[in-house]
């Protein structure tokens, strides 16, 4: 830390209530070590024992004898003594020393499990034990981005808005954002629009209620005047006169009523507290104190209660009646099913913007509550108050009300009362009873009629007993902006909404939003990258950015979009505390503002980058027009679904092939003298591309097969539910909810709604993402999320889409459980498409593989491969169960609200491993070393187009490390919970238990693509501080050399047995700047990254420490947010420290890289593998396999039990064996032997004297790879 290296840094979480830090730490007992370390807690996995805080405090220091000095909240005891339930929760006083260690002389502190159950300083407790601590502990990390976009764009629009009409046209007063990708533009979009309407609708209320109380019959409308919205800012018809316009009044009333109930919820808003948290508001209750006081009423109740003073039953009430209201247990028609459905109608019809009900927003789970006992997995919706309950807890240790005898509430005397206090308040009008199908007994419902709305003092917050208590004399705290920004800012938000504009947005609502954005009629739009370029936005005078661009020439392309024709502009960006990135650039603004824009780089050495430029050749020669829509070149009908007759005959044409072939020599002539230092490339590699592409193109074409057949299997499984007359209604209409959706992927993959290049399913788009066709701005091979739609009033019709991402980030983004966010709301991963065995419905196509324990490397589990065919270790014990990540589909959660400051990640442990591609003899890899002074420093592989798998191994903190992979519902796909485990995220209450699921198996998902990558391992050992520095710092200074932004680049420490930090580097895009073969062709290339990395750490040139990043005002020890710290290596913070690489990086800096000689070549081993031939048909087959560019045997002439075996054959489909007969096969070879190979799990290749070897070799790809064609 600052001013001191032998402090360990820890991420900090405060008090909401009073703001006491606490240090977020993760304990561990590494052989009877206690030590704490820094704990990241962004995502939403639940804790386990080993989480929890420390609470360091000077002034008030945690006691040795809390109890005795009242240090406890009132809640907590019972008789001056501790709740025995709670005593596991209780503060550990421990003594910790700088690196986190216990020790004896260590700092005073005390240590506080999670979940976090009370402020050590304020007192504050809560009841909640299961989840997150978001909402009583705030962090840097989870908030701030998205609130702080939010506010800044509405104060630069509102400050355009307030501008002279001399000085700027209307139409300019408007603001461009943009955002770093598709689902961030939905998430801005989404805070800001409900951070502006909530805003309002909280300052209307607050005006309303400042004039005189609000009752149900008025509520509505008074908001609706205090807001003093214009009939434009929400009339879809804003010209509208006599009954139509009345028509939308009505509707817009039901609306805000809609709203103001909604807004009565408890706990589902955190970052933006509402009208009681603000001290602004208070309701009370019709007639309570009148009622507590009637003795008559409580006549017949349990003595505790009757006997108890009003005052008591007053209090009592009202903490009851809070609890339905916070619950949304109140009788209201607009939160009823029917009442939603209406108000969607009429919001469809008359309603628009802001103020209107989104398309895809759920009816509210509108509760009820019960005195009955519950079980486990009840829906939320039923709320039990029980003796067992919160309130039954509140009854018997802190409500004060005791038996005639002067002894404590026991659970039957707290459950007696509550079935008595709602018995009365239903009698006396506050509450009314109703019947829950399926339930036994009585539910009641808070009537909408008893509340009163009254204004607050904005001092002190409205109590919530039952949830967090508080020291009474320092009552509960408030948020003094957002009472202001309620009380004094809310009525200048009036005519502000957002939209996103990204590729996932359809083309007609994208279309409209670029007209409304240009006349000023929509005042912001949240935008990806893809806006920087050919979208015409005239008028336009103020760009944000969300965060800091990826290189100056990207700065300028966003910024450059404001202010044209020289005139003055606004250009605002964020920088976030913890990025990297941004924190670099905020140092050093001028290198982003005014920096030298690098040319733009494609490596043009990459084969699949060149081999879709060639198919683009290729295609053009053919003249065939691949149309809008893939089944205007499939045959749908037919078995396999093969490409059209006509078109298949075009695309085959030998002339085409012929003329194209000659094409590619003009473009790759240039290019040879680069291409032939590549490992892949050979004189005839264009050719066989070309010859191959009408066979590359039919197989471009398989997912969107899988896809198709998936979604059309699901329909006519659902159609065969409808129509059972056997199944139950519950069941029919989640078949035709589900048949909808299978329709609605349907239409989207033949693209019946979009005759345009947007859809995701447009043919040349499609035929790009699959790396057919060059497509630099579209996911390569992605992984697509299915979307649900709705029905609309107007067309009937579900408007459901594909989400695709690439798949590194799909495995974590769709996994499990996962929330996708799109057009202003949440959606929840639910089901996956499984991918079918042999054995049919209910059995999953599963694989074994191995990762090289010493060195990452992968391999898939075959019979004979036993040791690391990278580094030589014997490989350890497989994994299993492995199942390749398909399509997901969704369920929308809810509308997405200003709590989101980040997107909710479920927290994954992924693992990666790599594995080299091998192009025809040759392996795809080029060695090098760096050297300095005539000495190595590391080695450096790079691996062209190397496949690189990413594994999903489980919950990143669930309690049993070994318990690997996640619950699938084999027939229906529907990941499932274990509902009483311990890593269970909040969304997986909605998932269903797998204790419940006939058919069912644990599997781990993984996904693969190709991507250069370099692996960096040090000749030296080093301890594992140099090696995790070293790490951060080449990747940092890489991505500032090569103008890289975090996401394009990315490193992870990989297994090393001799400590000689070997790390992977992986550059995300396919075929993109080439950096990584950079390091490797330019000599000085990582010796320039080296230098730019001493500077980043703070060192100039020469080594000597300057101590800070330019500007900074405290000394940077060990490591800083300006230099390799950021809260997405926060797990690694003890493990940095810039001072030990000081060293290694002025080595690197100072020395360079030579390529050096590689075993990759498979030439000699050719020749090693002819030495070992028996006849000439044998070598004959060697040099087929030579010729076309064949995987060579892996054996030669090896024996199999009985069996004689020519050549062996090691692939990931599993092992083989080829007989080459030259004469007839004798015993060991003949048929017998092919059952007994057979038996062991091998397949058999036979290859005889007038066969054509070629054909039977391209018929067993799988054995013998593509080959040259």
């Amino acid at each position: 830390m600052p001013g001191d290296a032998d402090k360990a840094l820890m991420p900090l979480a405060f008090c909401r209530e009073c703001g006491q830090e606490y240090l977020v730490v993760a304990l561990t007992n590494e052989d009877g070590t206690i030590r704490y370390r820094p704990r990241r807690d962004r995502d939403a996995s639940g804790g386990d024992d080993a989480n929890g805080y420390l609470y360091v405090s000077a002034d008030q220091p945690w006691p040795t004898d809390p109890l005795a000095e009242g240090r406890f909240p009132e809640s907590w005891l019972s008789d001056g003594q501790v709740l025995d339930r709670l005593r596991k929760y209780q503060p550990r006083l421990v003594r910790v020393d700088v690196s986190g260690t216990e020790s004896p002389d260590g700092l005073p502190a005390a240590y506080v499990p999670a979940p976090f159950r009370f402020c050590l300083r304020c007192k504050v407790s809560y009841e909640q034990t299961r989840g997150t601590d978001f909402a009583k502990l705030s962090t840097l990390d989870a908030e701030g981005r998205s609130s702080a976009v939010s506010v800044i764009s509405a104060a630069i629009v509102r400050a355009l808005k307030q501008l002279p009409l001399d000085e700027l046209d209307d139409d300019a007063r408007k603001l461009l954002t943009f955002v770093d990708n598709r689902q961030d533009a939905s998430l801005q979009a989404g805070h800001f629009n409900d951070f502006v309407q909530i805003t309002q609708l909280r300052g209307a209320v607050y005006r309303a209620v400042s004039t005189s109380p609000l009752r149900h019959d008025d509520v509505a409308q008074r908001v609706v005047e205090a807001l003093g919205l214009d009939f434009a800012d929400y009339a879809q018809h804003p010209d509208a006169v006599y009954g139509p316009r009345a028509s939308a009044q009505r509707a817009f009333k039901d609306f805000i009523e809609y709203r103001l109930y909604s807004d009565l919820q408890r706990g589902w808003r955190v970052t933006m507290p509402n009208l009681e948290q603000t001290g602004l508001l208070r309701i009370d209750y019709e007639s309570l104190s009148e009622i507590a006081a009637d003795t008559d009423l409580w006549t017949g109740c349990p003595p505790a209660l009757r006997d108890a003073r009003p005052g008591e039953r007053e209090d009592l009430g009202r903490i009851v009646l809070d609890e339905f209201r916070r619950e949304l247990a109140i009788d209201v028609f607009c939160l009823t099913e029917d009442g939603h459905t209406r108000l969607r109608r009429q919001s469809e019809q008359h309603l628009t913007g802001l103020w209107s009900m989104p398309p895809r927003e759920p009816a509210p789970q509108l509760a009820a509550v019960s005195t009955r006992t519950g079980s486990p997995g009840r829906p939320r919706a039923e709320v039990r108050l029980t003796g067992r309950s919160a309130l039954g807890r509140y009854l018997r240790e802190r409500s004060g009300l005791r038996n005639p005898d002067g002894s404590a509430l026991d659970t039957a005397d707290a459950q007696q009362i509550i079935e008595h206090l709602l018995a009365v308040f239903a009698r006396t009008g506050l509450l009314t009873k109703i019947d829950l199908p399926k339930q036994d007994g009585l539910s009641y419902r808070l009537k909408a009629s008893a509340l009163i709305w009254t204004a607050g003092d904005g001092r002190t917050a409205a109590p919530s007993p039952l949830r967090m208590s508080v020291d009474p004399e320092r009552g509960t705290r408030i948020n003094p902006f957002f009472r202001d920004l309620y009380r004094d800012t809310a009525m200048t938000l009036a005519g502000l909404q957002a939209r996103e504009h990204t590729a996932q947005v359809n083309q007609l609502d994208r279309q409209d939003r670029e007209d409304r954005f240009r006349s000023g009629d929509l005042p912001l739009l949240f935008c990806s990258p893809t806006m920087e370029l050919g979208v015409d936005i005239a008028s336009l005078n103020a760009v944000g950015l969300r965060n800091v661009p990826p290189t100056p020439a990207n700065y300028a392309q966003r910024s450059g979009r404001a202010g044209r024709s020289g005139q003055p502009a606004l250009v605002v960006t964020y920088c976030a505390t913890g990025n990297a990135h941004d924190q670099y650039y905020f140092r050093r603004s001028r290198d982003m503002v005014a920096g030298a824009v690098a040319a733009p780089r494609l490596d043009l050495t990459n084969e699949s980058l060149l081999a879709s430029h060639l198919h683009a050749l290729w295609l053009a020669e053919t003249g065939a027009n691949l149309h809008t829509r893939l089944p205007q070149l499939l045959d749908l009908d037919a078995d396999g679904m093969p490409v059209l007759p006509d078109l298949a005959r075009s695309l085959a044409d030998k002339d085409t092939i012929k003329r194209a072939t000659d094409r590619t020599q003009s473009i790759v002539a240039p290019l040879r003298d680069e291409l032939r230092a590549s490992a892949w490339w050979h004189d005839g590699w264009a050719e066989s591309v070309i010859e191959s592409a009408p066979h590359s193109f039919d197989r471009a074409c398989d997912r969107w097969r899988e896809l198709y057949r998936a979604a059309l299997a699901d329909q006519q499984e659902q159609n065969r539910i409808v129509l059972d007359t056997s199944v139950s209604p519950n069941a029919r209409r989640a078949a035709e909810s589900r048949r909808r959706e299978a329709e609605s992927q349907l239409r989207l993959l033949r693209n019946e709604d979009s005759d345009h290049g947007h859809s995701d399913f447009y043919t040349y788009r499609y035929f790009a993402s699959e790396g057919f066709l060059p497509g630099y701005s579209f996911p390569r091979l992605p992984l697509a999320a299915y979307i649900p739609g709705v029905r609309t009033a107007g067309t009937g019709m579900d408007g459901g889409d594909y989400l695709q991402r690439p798949r590194f980030l799909a495995i974590s983004e769709f996994g499990p459980g996962a929330l996708i966010y799109h057009e202003g709301a949440r959606y929840e991963v639910r089901r996956v498409q499984v991918p079918m065995a042999s054995g049919g419905v209910g059995t999953v196509d599963l694989q074994d593989a191995r990762r090289c324990e010493e060195c990452g490397y992968h391999h898939v589990r075959q019979p004979g491969i036993d040791v690391c065919e990278n580094c030589g270790v014997p490989l350890g014990v497989p994994r299993y169960n492995l199942m390749r990540m398909q399509t997901v589909f969704t369920r929308r959660r809810e509308r997405i609200s200003s709590d989101e400051e980040e997107r909710r990640r479920a927290g994954f442990e992924l693992e990666t491993s790599f594995r080299f591609s091998q192009s025809g003899t040759r392996l795809s890899r080029i060695d090098a070393e760096i050297v300095g002074d005539d000495h190595p420093i590391a080695s450096l592989t790079y691996g062209d187009t190397a496949v690189v798998r990413v594994t999903n191994l489980g919950r990143r903190r669930r309690k049993n490390p070994n318990d690997l992979g996640y619950w699938l519902d084999t027939v229906k796909g529907n990941w499932l919970s274990e509902k009483d485990a311990t890593d269970t995220t909040p969304q997986d209450d909605d998932l269903e238990d797998a204790a419940d699921a006939p058919t069912k198996q644990k599997v781990i998902p993984f996904v693969e693509d190709t991507r250069n990558i370099a692996v960096l391992r040090l000749v030296n050992a080093v301890d594992e501080v140099v090696a995790t520095t070293l790490r951060y710092a080449l990747e940092r200074g890489i991505e500032a050399e090569f103008q890289l932004e975090d996401s394009e680049l990315s490193s992870e420490a990989m297994p090393d047995m001799q400590e000689r930090a070997r790390m992977l580097f992986t550059e995300s895009a396919e075929g993109g700047a080439g950096v990584l073969r950079r390091l490797h062709s330019e000599p000085d290339a990582l010796s320039r990254a080296a230098r730019r990395a001493l500077q980043i750490a703070h060192f100039d040139v020469d080594g000597i420490d300057l101590g800070h990043a330019d500007g900074a005002s405290e000394r940077c020890e060990k490591a800083c947010y300006d230099c390799l710290l950021s809260y997405g290596n926060q797990s690694d913070h003890q493990r940095i420290d810039r001072h030990a690489v000081r060293g290694l990086l002025l080595e690197l800096a100072a020395g360079g890289t030579r390529l050096v000689a590689t075993d990759g070549d498979l030439g000699d081993s050719a020749d090693a593998l002819r030495g070992r031939c028996r006849s000439e048909a044998d070598r004959m087959f060697i040099a087929l396999l030579m010729e076309h560019g064949f995987v060579l045997p892996d054996g030669v002439h090896e024996t199999i039990g009985p069996v004689s075996a020519d050549f062996v054959f090691h692939s990931e489909n599993g092992p083989t064996v080829v007989f080459v007969d030259d004469e007839p096969p004798g015993t060991g070879r003949d048929d017998a032997a092919e059952d007994d190979l057979m038996d062991l799990g091998w397949s058999v290749v036979r290859l005889g004297v007038g066969d054509d070897w070629l054909r039977v070799l391209r018929s067993h790809s799988y054995v013998f790879g593509e080959g040259r064609k």
